[in-house]
Protein backbone atom coordinates (compact mmCIF):
# COMPACT_ATOMS: atom_id res chain seq x y z
CA UNK A 1 0.00 0.00 0.00
CA UNK A 2 1.35 3.46 -0.87
CA UNK A 3 2.19 5.94 1.88
CA UNK A 4 -1.01 7.92 2.65
CA UNK A 5 0.66 11.34 3.10
CA UNK A 6 1.79 13.10 -0.06
CA UNK A 7 5.07 15.00 -0.13
CA UNK A 8 3.30 18.33 -0.78
CA UNK A 9 1.10 17.76 2.27
CA UNK A 10 4.15 16.76 4.33
CA UNK A 11 5.87 20.00 3.26
CA UNK A 12 2.76 21.97 4.20
CA UNK A 13 2.79 20.39 7.66
CA UNK A 14 6.50 21.12 8.12
CA UNK A 15 6.01 24.78 7.16
CA UNK A 16 3.01 25.19 9.47
CA UNK A 17 4.77 23.68 12.48
CA UNK A 18 7.95 25.67 11.78
CA UNK A 19 5.97 28.93 11.61
CA UNK A 20 4.67 28.30 15.11
CA UNK A 21 7.80 27.14 16.92
CA UNK A 22 10.52 28.65 14.67
CA UNK A 23 12.60 25.47 14.81
CA UNK A 24 13.92 23.04 12.21
CA UNK A 25 11.22 20.46 11.49
CA UNK A 26 11.45 17.01 9.87
CA UNK A 27 8.53 14.96 8.58
CA UNK A 28 9.59 11.31 8.89
CA UNK A 29 7.74 8.27 7.54
CA UNK A 30 7.26 5.20 9.77
CA UNK A 31 10.11 3.60 7.80
CA UNK A 32 12.49 6.37 8.87
CA UNK A 33 12.72 8.38 5.63
CA UNK A 34 12.62 12.18 5.87
CA UNK A 35 10.26 13.28 3.07
CA UNK A 36 9.91 16.94 4.08
CA UNK A 37 12.13 19.24 6.13
CA UNK A 38 12.98 22.88 6.73
CA UNK A 39 16.54 21.73 5.95
CA UNK A 40 16.29 20.62 2.32
CA UNK A 41 19.61 18.74 2.55
CA UNK A 42 18.00 16.21 4.88
CA UNK A 43 15.13 15.27 2.54
CA UNK A 44 15.51 11.68 1.38
CA UNK A 45 17.90 10.74 4.20
CA UNK A 46 17.32 8.09 6.85
CA UNK A 47 16.44 9.07 10.42
CA UNK A 48 17.37 6.31 12.86
CA UNK A 49 15.53 7.69 15.89
CA UNK A 50 12.48 8.53 13.80
CA UNK A 51 12.30 4.85 12.89
CA UNK A 52 12.72 3.80 16.54
CA UNK A 53 10.01 6.23 17.64
CA UNK A 54 7.68 4.65 15.07
CA UNK A 55 8.44 1.18 16.39
CA UNK A 56 7.98 2.12 20.06
CA UNK A 57 5.03 4.45 19.52
CA UNK A 58 6.42 6.89 22.08
CA UNK A 59 8.11 10.29 22.02
CA UNK A 60 11.89 10.01 21.94
CA UNK A 61 14.39 12.67 22.98
CA UNK A 62 17.90 13.14 21.56
CA UNK A 63 20.08 15.12 24.00
CA UNK A 64 22.87 15.95 21.51
CA UNK A 65 23.77 15.99 17.81
CA UNK A 66 25.16 12.92 16.02
CA UNK A 67 24.25 10.58 18.86
CA UNK A 68 22.70 8.34 16.19
CA UNK A 69 23.13 8.25 12.39
CA UNK A 70 21.26 11.08 10.68
CA UNK A 71 20.02 12.73 13.87
CA UNK A 72 20.34 16.03 15.68
CA UNK A 73 19.39 17.04 19.20
CA UNK A 74 15.63 17.37 19.63
CA UNK A 75 12.45 15.36 20.00
CA UNK A 76 10.70 12.87 17.71
CA UNK A 77 6.95 12.50 18.14
CA UNK A 78 4.81 9.72 16.60
CA UNK A 79 1.56 11.18 15.23
CA UNK A 80 -1.50 8.93 15.07
CA UNK A 81 -4.85 9.59 13.47
CA UNK A 82 -7.81 7.26 14.00
CA UNK A 83 -5.39 4.73 15.41
CA UNK A 84 -3.12 4.80 12.35
CA UNK A 85 0.52 5.87 12.62
CA UNK A 86 0.89 8.68 10.09
CA UNK A 87 4.39 9.99 10.66
CA UNK A 88 7.09 11.05 13.08
CA UNK A 89 7.47 14.80 13.56
CA UNK A 90 11.04 15.73 14.46
CA UNK A 91 11.73 19.10 16.12
CA UNK A 92 15.41 20.07 16.40
CA UNK A 93 16.78 21.84 19.46
CA UNK A 94 17.28 21.38 23.18
CA UNK A 95 14.71 18.71 24.17
CA UNK A 96 13.82 20.63 27.33
CA UNK A 97 13.00 23.68 25.22
CA UNK A 98 11.26 22.12 22.22
CA UNK A 99 9.23 19.48 24.07
CA UNK A 100 6.59 22.12 24.79
CA UNK A 101 5.85 22.20 21.04
CA UNK A 102 5.34 18.44 20.72
CA UNK A 103 1.59 18.20 21.12
CA UNK A 104 1.02 21.50 19.33
CA UNK A 105 2.85 19.97 16.35
CA UNK A 106 0.67 16.89 16.68
CA UNK A 107 -2.52 18.96 16.57
CA UNK A 108 -1.35 20.95 13.56
CA UNK A 109 -0.49 17.73 11.73
CA UNK A 110 -3.88 16.19 12.43
CA UNK A 111 -5.70 19.36 11.45
CA UNK A 112 -3.99 19.56 8.08
CA UNK A 113 -4.50 15.84 7.47
CA UNK A 114 -8.19 16.29 8.28
CA UNK A 115 -8.40 19.01 5.65
CA UNK A 116 -6.79 16.86 3.00
CA UNK A 117 -8.59 14.50 0.67
CA UNK A 118 -6.65 11.60 2.12
CA UNK A 119 -8.54 12.00 5.40
CA UNK A 120 -11.90 11.16 3.84
CA UNK A 121 -11.04 7.47 3.84
CA UNK A 122 -9.65 7.58 7.39
CA UNK A 123 -12.71 9.39 8.71
CA UNK A 124 -14.98 6.91 6.96
CA UNK A 125 -12.95 4.04 8.40
CA UNK A 126 -13.28 5.40 11.94
CA UNK A 127 -17.04 5.72 11.53
CA UNK A 128 -17.33 2.14 10.25
CA UNK A 129 -15.29 0.83 13.18
CA UNK A 130 -17.42 2.72 15.66
CA UNK A 131 -20.69 1.68 14.01
CA UNK A 132 -19.81 -2.02 14.03
CA UNK A 133 -18.55 -1.96 17.62
CA UNK A 134 -21.69 -0.21 18.88
CA UNK A 135 -23.88 -2.80 17.13
CA UNK A 136 -21.94 -5.57 18.85
CA UNK A 137 -22.20 -3.90 22.25
CA UNK A 138 -25.96 -3.54 21.85
CA UNK A 139 -26.37 -7.18 20.84
CA UNK A 140 -27.66 -6.22 17.39
CA UNK A 141 -27.10 -8.81 14.63
CA UNK A 142 -24.20 -8.23 12.25
CA UNK A 143 -25.36 -8.55 8.66
CA UNK A 144 -23.30 -9.56 5.63
CA UNK A 145 -23.80 -6.01 4.40
CA UNK A 146 -22.11 -4.69 7.55
CA UNK A 147 -19.04 -6.83 6.91
CA UNK A 148 -18.88 -5.95 3.23
CA UNK A 149 -18.45 -2.26 4.08
CA UNK A 150 -15.29 -2.95 6.09
CA UNK A 151 -11.77 -3.16 4.66
CA UNK A 152 -10.27 -6.63 4.67
CA UNK A 153 -7.81 -5.76 7.46
CA UNK A 154 -10.66 -5.18 9.93
CA UNK A 155 -11.24 -8.85 10.43
CA UNK A 156 -14.22 -9.96 12.44
CA UNK A 157 -14.47 -13.71 12.62
CA UNK A 158 -18.01 -14.33 13.79
CA UNK A 159 -17.04 -17.76 15.13
CA UNK A 160 -14.07 -16.53 17.18
CA UNK A 161 -14.72 -15.98 20.91
CA UNK A 162 -13.61 -12.53 22.03
CA UNK A 163 -13.43 -10.16 24.99
CA UNK A 164 -13.94 -6.46 25.50
CA UNK A 165 -10.88 -4.49 26.60
CA UNK A 166 -11.68 -1.10 28.13
CA UNK A 167 -9.12 1.55 29.07
CA UNK A 168 -10.36 4.46 31.17
CA UNK A 169 -8.27 7.58 31.67
CA UNK A 170 -7.99 9.26 35.06
CA UNK A 171 -9.51 12.66 35.73
CA UNK A 172 -6.15 14.38 35.39
CA UNK A 173 -6.70 14.19 31.63
CA UNK A 174 -9.02 16.93 30.27
CA UNK A 175 -12.26 15.93 28.56
CA UNK A 176 -11.43 18.17 25.63
CA UNK A 177 -8.43 17.93 23.34
CA UNK A 178 -6.20 14.96 22.69
CA UNK A 179 -4.74 13.20 25.77
CA UNK A 180 -0.96 12.84 25.62
CA UNK A 181 -1.31 9.09 26.26
CA UNK A 182 -3.66 8.48 23.31
CA UNK A 183 -0.88 7.64 20.79
CA UNK A 184 0.48 5.03 23.20
CA UNK A 185 -2.96 3.46 23.59
CA UNK A 186 -3.41 3.16 19.84
CA UNK A 187 0.12 1.79 19.52
CA UNK A 188 -0.75 -0.79 22.19
CA UNK A 189 -3.82 -1.91 20.23
CA UNK A 190 -1.86 -2.21 17.01
CA UNK A 191 1.07 -4.02 18.64
CA UNK A 192 -1.41 -6.62 19.95
CA UNK A 193 -2.79 -7.12 16.45
CA UNK A 194 -6.20 -5.63 17.33
CA UNK A 195 -8.14 -4.08 14.46
CA UNK A 196 -11.51 -3.18 15.98
CA UNK A 197 -11.20 -0.35 18.50
CA UNK A 198 -12.68 3.08 19.13
CA UNK A 199 -12.73 6.07 21.46
CA UNK A 200 -15.72 6.53 23.76
CA UNK A 201 -16.34 10.04 25.05
CA UNK A 202 -15.26 11.42 27.42
CA UNK A 203 -12.24 9.30 28.48
CA UNK A 204 -12.48 5.66 27.38
CA UNK A 205 -10.82 3.53 24.70
CA UNK A 206 -12.43 0.22 23.79
CA UNK A 207 -11.09 -2.71 21.78
CA UNK A 208 -12.29 -6.18 20.81
CA UNK A 209 -9.73 -8.77 21.90
CA UNK A 210 -10.01 -12.17 20.14
CA UNK A 211 -9.49 -15.03 22.60
CA UNK A 212 -6.63 -16.68 20.61
CA UNK A 213 -4.58 -13.51 21.13
CA UNK A 214 -5.11 -13.39 24.89
CA UNK A 215 -2.19 -15.61 25.93
CA UNK A 216 0.32 -13.36 24.20
CA UNK A 217 -1.44 -10.19 25.37
CA UNK A 218 -1.62 -10.68 29.14
CA UNK A 219 1.95 -9.68 29.92
CA UNK A 220 1.87 -6.71 27.55
CA UNK A 221 -1.41 -5.42 29.02
CA UNK A 222 -0.14 -5.80 32.58
CA UNK A 223 3.12 -4.02 31.72
CA UNK A 224 1.24 -1.17 30.02
CA UNK A 225 -1.06 -0.83 33.03
CA UNK A 226 1.86 -0.69 35.46
CA UNK A 227 3.64 1.87 33.29
CA UNK A 228 0.64 4.19 33.50
CA UNK A 229 -0.56 3.23 36.98
CA UNK A 230 -2.38 6.12 38.58
CA UNK A 231 -3.26 7.77 35.28
CA UNK A 232 -5.42 5.04 33.74
CA UNK A 233 -6.87 1.62 34.51
CA UNK A 234 -7.94 -1.32 32.37
CA UNK A 235 -10.70 -3.88 32.57
CA UNK A 236 -10.95 -7.05 30.46
CA UNK A 237 -14.34 -8.77 30.26
CA UNK A 238 -15.21 -12.44 30.08
CA UNK A 239 -14.88 -14.44 26.87
CA UNK A 240 -18.05 -14.63 24.74
CA UNK A 241 -19.03 -15.14 21.13
CA UNK A 242 -18.89 -11.91 19.08
CA UNK A 243 -22.70 -11.90 19.04
CA UNK A 244 -22.69 -11.84 22.87
CA UNK A 245 -20.07 -9.14 23.34
CA UNK A 246 -22.60 -6.98 25.14
CA UNK A 247 -22.21 -9.41 28.06
CA UNK A 248 -18.43 -9.19 27.86
CA UNK A 249 -18.81 -5.40 27.96
CA UNK A 250 -20.93 -5.61 31.12
CA UNK A 251 -18.37 -7.83 32.85
CA UNK A 252 -15.58 -5.58 31.59
CA UNK A 253 -17.20 -2.67 33.42
CA UNK A 254 -17.26 -4.75 36.62
CA UNK A 255 -13.54 -5.48 36.19
CA UNK A 256 -12.88 -1.78 35.58
CA UNK A 257 -14.83 -0.82 38.69
CA UNK A 258 -12.82 -3.35 40.69
CA UNK A 259 -9.59 -1.86 39.34
CA UNK A 260 -10.69 1.61 40.43
CA UNK A 261 -11.78 0.36 43.86
CA UNK A 262 -8.56 -1.54 44.54
CA UNK A 263 -6.13 0.87 42.89
CA UNK A 264 -5.06 -1.83 40.42
CA UNK A 265 -4.00 -0.89 36.91
CA UNK A 266 -5.27 -3.96 35.03
CA UNK A 267 -8.01 -6.39 36.10
CA UNK A 268 -9.42 -9.41 34.27
CA UNK A 269 -13.03 -10.33 35.04
CA UNK A 270 -11.90 -13.96 35.28
CA UNK A 271 -9.77 -13.05 38.32
CA UNK A 272 -12.69 -11.68 40.36
CA UNK A 273 -14.48 -13.54 43.15
CA UNK A 274 -15.48 -11.38 46.10
CA UNK A 275 -15.65 -8.37 43.78
CA UNK A 276 -18.54 -10.00 41.89
CA UNK A 277 -20.68 -9.55 44.99
CA UNK A 278 -19.37 -6.09 45.82
CA UNK A 279 -20.00 -4.79 42.30
CA UNK A 280 -23.77 -4.74 42.91
CA UNK A 281 -23.52 -2.95 46.25
CA UNK A 282 -24.49 0.72 46.02
CA UNK A 283 -21.87 3.34 46.78
CA UNK A 284 -23.93 4.52 49.77
CA UNK A 285 -23.92 1.03 51.30
CA UNK A 286 -20.22 0.64 50.56
CA UNK A 287 -19.51 3.90 52.37
CA UNK A 288 -21.73 2.86 55.29
CA UNK A 289 -19.90 -0.48 55.63
CA UNK A 290 -16.51 1.22 55.42
CA UNK A 291 -17.56 3.74 58.08
CA UNK A 292 -18.61 0.96 60.46
CA UNK A 293 -15.44 -1.08 60.09
CA UNK A 294 -12.05 0.43 59.26
CA UNK A 295 -12.73 4.12 58.60
CA UNK A 296 -11.28 5.17 61.98
CA UNK A 297 -8.01 3.36 61.39
CA UNK A 298 -4.99 5.29 60.18
CA UNK A 299 -3.75 4.59 56.67
CA UNK A 300 -0.71 2.90 58.25
CA UNK A 301 -2.88 0.52 60.28
CA UNK A 302 -5.05 -0.25 57.26
CA UNK A 303 -1.92 -1.06 55.28
CA UNK A 304 -0.65 -3.28 58.10
CA UNK A 305 -3.99 -5.07 58.29
CA UNK A 306 -4.00 -5.68 54.54
CA UNK A 307 -0.49 -7.14 54.67
CA UNK A 308 -1.52 -9.24 57.69
CA UNK A 309 -4.29 -10.89 55.66
CA UNK A 310 -2.18 -11.15 52.50
CA UNK A 311 0.33 -13.13 54.58
CA UNK A 312 -2.42 -15.41 55.96
CA UNK A 313 -2.13 -13.83 59.43
CA UNK A 314 1.43 -15.08 59.87
CA UNK A 315 3.18 -12.85 62.40
CA UNK A 316 6.61 -13.97 61.20
CA UNK A 317 5.85 -13.21 57.54
CA UNK A 318 4.35 -9.79 58.34
CA UNK A 319 7.30 -8.83 60.54
CA UNK A 320 9.75 -9.78 57.78
CA UNK A 321 7.78 -7.92 55.12
CA UNK A 322 7.26 -4.73 57.13
CA UNK A 323 10.51 -4.88 59.15
CA UNK A 324 8.62 -4.89 62.45
CA UNK A 325 9.42 -6.46 65.80
CA UNK A 326 6.93 -9.13 66.82
CA UNK A 327 5.95 -7.18 69.95
CA UNK A 328 5.30 -4.06 67.87
CA UNK A 329 3.07 -6.00 65.49
CA UNK A 330 1.07 -7.52 68.34
CA UNK A 331 0.69 -4.09 69.94
CA UNK A 332 -0.68 -2.63 66.68
CA UNK A 333 -3.09 -5.54 66.18
CA UNK A 334 -4.38 -4.98 69.71
CA UNK A 335 -4.78 -1.28 68.94
CA UNK A 336 -6.78 -2.13 65.82
CA UNK A 337 -9.04 -4.31 67.94
CA UNK A 338 -9.54 -1.47 70.41
CA UNK A 339 -10.35 1.11 67.70
CA UNK A 340 -12.70 -1.07 65.64
CA UNK A 341 -14.14 -3.39 68.27
CA UNK A 342 -13.19 -6.28 65.97
CA UNK A 343 -10.43 -8.81 66.58
CA UNK A 344 -8.14 -9.13 63.52
CA UNK A 345 -7.11 -12.62 64.70
CA UNK A 346 -10.67 -13.98 64.90
CA UNK A 347 -11.94 -15.55 61.65
CA UNK A 348 -15.40 -13.94 61.61
CA UNK A 349 -14.08 -10.53 62.63
CA UNK A 350 -11.24 -10.89 60.12
CA UNK A 351 -13.77 -11.38 57.30
CA UNK A 352 -15.62 -8.23 58.38
CA UNK A 353 -12.39 -6.23 58.53
CA UNK A 354 -11.16 -7.59 55.19
CA UNK A 355 -14.38 -6.51 53.48
CA UNK A 356 -13.94 -3.07 55.00
CA UNK A 357 -10.44 -2.90 53.55
CA UNK A 358 -11.74 -3.93 50.11
CA UNK A 359 -14.24 -1.07 50.30
CA UNK A 360 -11.69 1.51 51.44
CA UNK A 361 -11.43 4.54 49.14
CA UNK A 362 -8.34 4.47 46.94
CA UNK A 363 -5.92 7.28 47.94
CA UNK A 364 -5.60 10.03 45.34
Amino acid sequence: MSYPISRPLASQIVDAVSDVCEKNINFITPDGEIIASTDSSRIGTYHEIGRRAAQSGTLMEIPQDSLYPGTKAGINLPVYHNGELLAIIGISGDPKEVSKYAHLAERITRLLVCESEGNLHLRDLEQKRGYLIQKLLKGAPITPEDLETLPSDLNLELQTPSRILLIQLGHQFPQTGIPAVEPEIYHLFRSLGLTLYCFQYPREYLAILPEPKLTNCRETLSHFGEKHKGSLCMGIGKCTSPQQLMHSYQTCQIALKSAQLSGSSCVFFDQLYLELLLSDVSSDLQQEYFSRTVSHLSSEDRELLLVYYEENMSLVAVCERLYLHKNTLQYRLNRIRKVTGLNPRDFEDAVILYLGLKLSPVPS
